[in-house]
């Protein structure tokens, strides 16, 4: 009995053994996979930045025509808050003659 106890055990070792090692594997194929994923989304995050830069320059150069077109001497552009990137908000700023105005309000006559 006890032989037959002994070679259960040793199958059920070696059964675990096998197991323990295909998971090893397949966390291995994993970790691997989540670093693909990483360059790609870092990579769709530039390409992201760039796209957007590239928008808000050419929006902002048709806005601040438009803008001066309606209101001849005046001029607008929108610019990202201090210390943020475009991607991440953007404020419209106005100028008459060549005074910028701090806020928008100042144009309704508001201090």
């Amino acid at each position: 009995d006890l032989v037959i106890f002994n070679k259960k055990v040793m199958g059920m070792i070696e059964k675990a053994e096998g197991e323990y090692t295909e998971l090893l594997r397949k966390r291995k194929v994993v970790e691997n996979d989540k670093k693909k994923i990483q360059a790609v989304i870092e990579e769709l995050d530039v390409k992201k930045k760039s796209e957007l830069e590239r928008t808000w320059v050419k929006v902002n150069r048709d806005f601040g025509s438009i803008f001066s077109t309606l209101l001849p001497g005046a001029s607008a552009k929108l610019e990202p808050p201090e210390g943020m990137q475009a991607w991440e908000g953007l404020e419209v700023k106005v100028a008459f003659g060549d005074v910028w105005k701090q806020s928008l309000s100042e144009l309704r006559g508001e201090s």
